[in-house]
């Protein structure tokens, strides 16, 4: 049996496909799930001094640095670690925008009927 499950394992790792990933979209996924710090440090994810509303990034910080961020904050603010030198610091900032696309017109006209006479050809109404 566990010759069987070993040969099993070696055919499928023989047809083990790499996997491209493109370096640009890397930024997106790094989080402090997923970043190691070294020892005497924590991972908290901070904005930088010079953006609001920009992402948060991780970074490692000494585990004696203050990360608790629970400033009252007014409705249109929210609570967020700042990057400095040493130990964030936790400051009020503005919520960003979010912008919707409105939803479509509404009509009371049904759909106009399409229909294709032969494959390859254009498009035509119906009538």
């Amino acid at each position: 049996m566990f010759v069987a499950v070993l040969v099993l394992g070696v055919v499928l790792l023989h047809f083990a496909v790499g996997i491209a990933v493109d370096d640009s979209n890397l930024s997106i996924s790094i989080g402090c799930a997923n970043l190691r710090c070294i020892s005497g440090y924590k991972c908290v994810m901070v904005e930088t001094d010079d953006c609001v509303g920009c992402p948060t990034f991780p970074r490692c910080v000494q585990k004696e640095c203050d990360t608790s961020c629970v400033l009252p904050c007014r409705f249109p603010y929210r609570c967020v670690l700042i990057a400095t030198d040493c130990c964030p610091t936790a400051t009020c900032r503005r919520l960003p925008f979010i912008y919707t696309i409105p939803p479509p017109d509404f009509t009371i006209d049904p759909p106009r009927a399409t229909a294709i006479v032969k494959p390859g050809d254009p498009v035509m109404q119906i009538p």
